[in-house]
């Protein structure tokens, strides 16, 4: 019985040991060139096809758009960003950013080699 349990308690740690955190991303890419060609005065079937559908369309505020993106490792997060587009009608008024957006666009993550 003693050694049952030794062998499942060793073979427990080991296989901790080689768990695999995926990385999970979620949301819309929104790059450095696409904010420099976003700016007020633009109509709503512009700003779609630079930035593409917004992440969140409130049916409580249509006149706000919002493009969110989040990368992480299993519970750490290693990138995050906003951007936050107002409307008056179909005119953009203004947006607001926070977080630091990516130069290029997305690209695959490298398949890390498993030890």
């Amino acid at each position: 019985m003693q050694k049952i349990l030794i062998t499942l308690t060793l073979l427990s740690l080991m296989l901790t040991g080689c768990a695999h955190k995926i990385e999970i991303q979620q949301g819309n890419v929104v790059t450095q060139s696409q904010l420099e060609q976003l700016h007020p005065g633009l109509d709503q079937r512009q700003v779609r096809a630079l930035l593409g559908s917004p992440l969140l369309n409130d049916p409580f505020h249509p006149d706000r758009w919002d493009y969110y993106y989040s990368k992480s490792r299993g519970l750490e997060p290693l990138e995050r960003y906003r951007l936050t587009l107002f409307f008056s009608g179909d005119t953009l008024l203004r947006f607001e950013r926070e977080g630091a957006f990516p130069s290029e666009e997305y690209q695959r993550p490298e398949e890390k080699s498993r030890r």
